[in-house]
């Protein structure tokens, strides 16, 4: 009976040691993270110092092996410090503080991952100005120049799925070509995001908050931009982005433009005149 019990403890004791292992594990670090950043991100790391003089340093993988040349450090010898991540790989972040002749090291392991972050626009298209098909009196649409046509833009992003963050923003500039024109800021609408109005009715900035994403993975938005001019005017609108970025509390990561093979940041919709027939005679 006392073998049994014993036999019973050992096993529960076990039983235990390897659920609480099996926690630990399965408890990654976040994508992003301070220990796991994304490529040409910064972060900051502190301490709370004990009144000594203070050096940062930044090693490979080793903790010997000198990487200032990867990275970009802030102000050095605070009990805290910016470091930029400028090269993807495995580092050891170096704090020394001396005091009264003696020092104490703290060290923290980093991974820096290529970023993974990226927005793309869906493939170029057309659209017929607005009145095809419609029965006009040419003596009205001959010099009528507010005929306004609505264009659909599509933004894709995509990130890896631990990487959490708030929101993602991005700057759209709408060029037209001569004839059509943007009428007022309220002509460009966005589905999905928030938008900000810039400086021209073609310049704006959308922000998308993570609670409107439609996975952990990518998200969708649409952008609908109604221009203006006569029926016999058309031509390429383009949407371009810039400055695309992801936000998650302080850190920024920019929009990985290498990604995907196309780094396609431009859609252009072309607007297809209607013919400028007269109208029937006899």
């Amino acid at each position: 009976m006392k073998k049994l019990l014993h036999l019973f403890s050992v096993t529960a004791i076990l039983t235990l040691l390897s659920v609480n292992a099996m926690a630990q594990s399965s408890t990654p670090a976040s994508l992003g993270d301070g220990d796991d950043p994304y490529l040409g991100t910064t972060h900051n790391y502190k301490v709370t110092d004990d009144g000594g003089s203070i050096v940062w340093a930044v090693f490979e993988s080793d903790g010997n092996t000198d990487a200032s040349a990867s990275v970009t450090l802030g102000s050095n010898g605070n009990n805290n410090i910016n470091i930029t991540w400028n090269t993807a790989g495995n580092y050891v972040i170096q704090y020394t503080e001396t005091l009264n002749g003696c020092a104490t090291r703290r060290t923290m392991s980093v991974t820096v991952h290529t970023n993974s972050f990226y927005l793309e626009l869906a493939t170029d298209g057309s659209e017929c100005n607005a009145e095809e098909g419609n029965v006009l009196d040419w003596n009205t649409y001959e010099t009528k120049s507010d005929v306004k046509t609505n264009l659909t833009f599509t933004i894709n992003m995509t990130k890896e799925s631990g990487f959490g963050i708030d929101n993602y923003q991005f700057t759209g500039d709408i060029a037209l070509p001569t004839g059509l024109t943007i009428a007022s800021e309220s002509d460009v609408t966005v589905t999905g995001g928030i938008k900000t109005p810039g400086t021209a009715n073609g310049n704006f900035s959308v922000t998308v908050n993570a609670t409107d994403f439609d996975s952990a993975t990518s998200d969708e938005i649409t952008i609908q931009v109604a221009v203006s001019g006569k029926v016999t005017d058309g031509g390429n609108v383009t949407l371009n982005l810039t400055n695309g970025k992801a936000i998650q509390g302080a850190i920024e990561t920019p929009d990985n433009t290498s990604l995907p093979a196309s780094s396609d940041r431009s859609q252009v919709i072309t607007l297809n005149p209607l013919p400028g027939s007269s109208n029937i005679s006899f």
